[in-house]
């Protein structure tokens, strides 16, 4: 027993020894500068032992000498992150007291391991690269340098990756690193560029796909703005009615769900026809536009304020949704008022009982038309400015016009400048108090046939009741529709159009009067007159000095004849005549009886 203690004392004696003497030849070697000789004694140490603190502490310090031809910074920190991985060292431990001989203990392992990760992290930094800070940190141990070490390489990866803006390498960024500082930015980044790549065609559909691969994702409700903006758009290009219906019914939730209903609304009663309103209420009876209807319809049929309008309305709608407006405005349209001053002050009468209706409080008043007056409520000055009220003497809407006019048909006429002054604004409004022809036009005359003459900036020209453009506005003058025709005035001279604004036909005159009875009375020199048809032919020639329109079958024209008194003056005696020509009536005084030109012969005969 004692030989083999004896024994294993002497083997551990001889490798101490051995190991001693190894290493202390080459730390002296390291301090002569006898850099190979060290590095051979102290690979045969590790060769023993990989995990020897000392051996590894002269290989770091061997390796970070910039005199030894094999410096390398690198394989310095490897060995010194070895004997720092061994700290603290055991002050007992019979190695830890032989390490003191060669210097070796914490404090220098400390120095030493901060020495070398300063001088890697200063050899990083000056290539400042995000490949220098990550080679780093793929040897160093010391945390603090790490840190800031993998900033600075996040960093530089980020702002590289802000430039390129390309999904795979951010991906792979956020993959790599989940801790960085950057992670958070680098994600916004990657989320930003997704989101404009996956929408980049800016269709609905690419935005819908968007939302389903990501419906929590950080631009999904934008995503969901913009499909359901797109959305509603290509459905705004097909404009049709049964598009709007589908998408109504496809896509309640919509935010463009009104402007959708508000599109099946207009679309169907474009052409504001009793019959189209009507259509529309059946069909659409959840619409949020069924009142408006309802009210649009109502002021068809009763555009004329009259009883029978509303007895009519109540006896074909009887299940209208508008019976107490109904019944207000029945009792109103009995009511027979009529204008009355009374110190200097106008009000209304009723004119079958005599009773004071409305109390005088206007400074002008007009008669009621289809139901409703033009009334001033203050004294003009320069200018006026008037409202329309109802029976009630109620003010029916707010707007106030400088001109207006009597309603007929459910329209007036209204300005809403002072003409004398500014450039004229008229239009036409519904009963309503709502512009149906918007006041851009410098003059509008009442209707004729169902279109108004109107005057804009290029000249005259005529329009629909809504506004709609029907002859081209080209004309210095023209003359409302009068059996289907209009006389209109370019150049200096007067030609006929028809309702579509074609010509009748080529010839033009000096100056017309419009159609009646099928004929016109019109002149080519200005100096004699005669009739034609609607094809242009003289149907009575040329030869009066003046000609009036037909009433019925006789016109009165104007013929100058000599004078049997005095050669130098002719007499203009006016006839009324038939449609050949002939002759049947001299006017002696036109405000007179006429005297049959027959009779006359017979007296003379006498």
């Amino acid at each position: 027993m004692r030989n083999n203690i004896f024994f294993l004392t002497m083997i551990t004696f001889i490798c101490i020894s051995s190991y001693a003497g190894d290493l202390d030849r080459a730390f002296k070697y390291i301090n002569t500068g006898d850099y190979d000789k060290a590095l051979q004694n102290i690979r045969e140490e590790l060769n023993d032992d990989n995990k020897n603190v000392a051996a590894n502490y002269a290989m770091a310090k061997l390796y970070s000498s910039r005199d030894f031809k094999k410096y390398n910074i690198d394989s310095a920190t490897i060995y010194i992150n070895k004997s720092f991985a061994a700290m603290p060292l055991k002050p007992d431990d019979k190695l830890t007291k032989k390490y003191l001989k060669f210097g070796v203990r914490d404090f220098t392992i400390k120095e030493l391991f901060d020495e070398i990760n300063k001088i890697a992290f200063e050899k990083a930094a000056s290539v400042n690269s995000f490949e220098s800070f990550d080679h780093f940190l793929i040897y160093s141990k010391d945390s603090a340098l790490n840190l800031t070490a993998t900033d600075k390489r996040d960093e530089i990866r980020y702002e590289e990756l802000k430039i390129r803006e390309e999904i795979q390498p951010l991906k792979e960024f956020l993959n790599n690193y989940p801790r960085s500082k950057k992670f958070n930015a680098a994600n916004d980044l990657y989320e930003k560029i997704l989101y404009a790549e996956m929408t980049k065609p800016n269709t609905y559909q690419s935005f819908k796909e968007y939302l389903d691969k990501f419906p929590t994702g950080p631009y999904a409700k934008d995503a969901q703005s913009q499909y359901d903006q797109r959305l509603y758009d290509s459905y705004l290009k097909k404009n049709k009615v049964e598009d709007y219906v589908e998408f109504e019914k496809n896509f309640p939730k919509n935010p463009f769900i009104a402007a959708v209903q508000d599109s099946i609304y207009t679309l169907s009663t474009k052409e504001h026809k009793a019959a189209d309103y009507n259509s529309f209420i059946k069909a659409y009876s959840s619409n949020r536009n069924i009142m408006n209807a309802w009210n649009k319809l109502f002021d068809l049929y009763t555009q004329n304020g009259s009883d029978s309008d509303y007895i009519f309305f109540q006896k074909i709608y009887p299940s209208n949704p508008l019976k107490e407006r109904l019944q207000q405005e029945l009792y109103l349209s009995k009511l027979p008022l009529a204008p009355f001053k009374s110190n200097e002050k106008y009000g209304y009468v009723n004119t079958a009982t005599q009773v004071l209706t409305i109390e005088p409080q206007f400074a002008e008043a007009s008669d009621f038309s289809n139901g409703l007056a033009s009334v001033a409520l203050k004294p003009c000055g320069d200018t006026c400015y008037y409202s329309y009220i109802d029976k009630t003497g109620k003010v029916v809407f707010e707007r106030t016009f400088t001109n207006a006019g009597d309603f007929d048909k459910g329209k007036a006429i209204v300005a809403i400048s002072y003409c004398d002054g500014d450039p004229c604004e008229y239009g036409i409004i519904n009963r309503r108090g709502e512009f149906v022809v918007n006041p851009v036009y410098i003059e509008i005359q009442p209707a004729t046939e169902g279109l108004f003459a109107a005057h804009n900036a290029k000249g005259f020209g005529f329009i629909d009741e809504t506004g709609k453009s029907i002859v081209p506005f080209s004309y210095q003058e023209v003359t409302p529709f009068s059996e289907g025709t209009a006389a209109v005035k370019k150049d200096s001279l007067w030609i006929f159009i028809d309702r579509t604004g074609q010509k009748l036909f080529p010839q033009s005159f000096k100056n017309i009067s419009a159609f009646t009875s099928g004929l016109a009375a019109v002149s080519a020199n200005d100096s004699t007159y005669g009739y034609i048809d609607k094809t242009g032919s003289w149907l009575i020639d040329p030869t009066f000095e003046f000609a009036e329109p037909f009433e019925g079958d006789t016109a009165i024209v104007t013929i100058k004849e000599k004078n049997k008194k005095s050669k130098e003056y002719g007499l203009s005696l006016r006839y009324k005549i038939d449609k050949s020509g002939k002759s049947c009536y001299k006017l002696i005084n036109p405000n007179a009886a006429v005297v049959k030109k027959q009779d006359n012969k017979k007296k003379k005969k006498k």
